[in-house]
C-alpha cells in the first residue's frame, strides 16, 4: 500500500469514526459494516482502474467487488459473467454447472436454469466459448479466455482447485 492510498484511507476511517460515535453502541458493529466500502472506496476504485482482476487470493471481497462491477440483464450473460469470474481465479481448468449455480446463488445473481445449455450454446462472432469437459462440466476455449479478458478485463488464474470442489 503506498503513502497516498494511506493517507486517503486514514482520513475517511477518521470520518467514519465521527459519525459511528454519535450513533448507539448497539448498532455501532453493523454501521462500520456499512460505511467500510466508503473507506476502501477512492484507493480501490484507482487501483481497479490501473490493474486487471487478479487470482491473488479469491477472497470474499474480490469476489464481490468483481461481481458489483458489472450488470447484466439477461440471466444467460450472468452465467457468462460467472465463467469469467472462475477463469479469473483457476484459469481455463474445467468447471460444473453445479459449482456455477451455488456461486450464483452465493452473489445473488439470476442465471438460466439450465446453465449446461447455455455454455454449450455461448458464441461470440461465430466461436465457441467453452467445451465439454466431461458430464456437466466445462471449460473456457481459447476464444473464450480472449472474450473474458476483453469483456471483463481479467487475466488468467493460477490457483489450482481443491479435490472436494471438482
Amino acid at each position: 500500500m503506498n503513502e497516498a492510498i494511506l493517507k486517503e484511507r486514514t482520513k475517511r476511517l477518521l470520518e467514519v469514526n465521527e459519525t459511528i460515535k454519535k450513533l448507539d453502541p448497539t448498532i455501532r458493529p453493523a454501521a462500520f459494516a456499512l460505511l467500510q466500502d466508503y473507506v476502501l472506496a477512492d484507493a480501490a476504485a484507482t487501483k481497479e482502474s490501473k490493474t486487471p482482476v487478479t487470482s491473488d487470493n479469491g477472497g470474499d471481497d474480490d469476489r464481490e467487488g468483481f461481481f458489483s462491477k458489472f450488470t447484466h440483464d439477461k440471466p444467460a450473460d450472468n452465467a457468462l459473467l460467472i465463467g469469467a469470474y472462475h477463469y479469473s481465479q483457476f484459469g481455463s481448468s474445467p468447471f460444473t454447472t453445479t459449482e456455477i449455480e451455488s456461486l450464483a446463488t452465493e452473489v445473488g445473481v439470476t442465471i438460466p436454469e439450465r446453465t449446461d445449455m447455455t455454455f454449450a450454446a455461448a458464441q461470440r462472432e461465430g466461436k465457441n466459448l467453452f467445451l465439454r469437459a466431461g458430464r456437466g462440466a466445462f471449460r473456457p476455449t481459447v476464444h473464450g479466455e480472449a472474450f473474458f479478458k476483453k469483456t471483463y478485463q481479467v487475466s488468467k488464474g493460477k490457483n489450482q482447485k481443491s479435490q472436494n470442489s471438482e
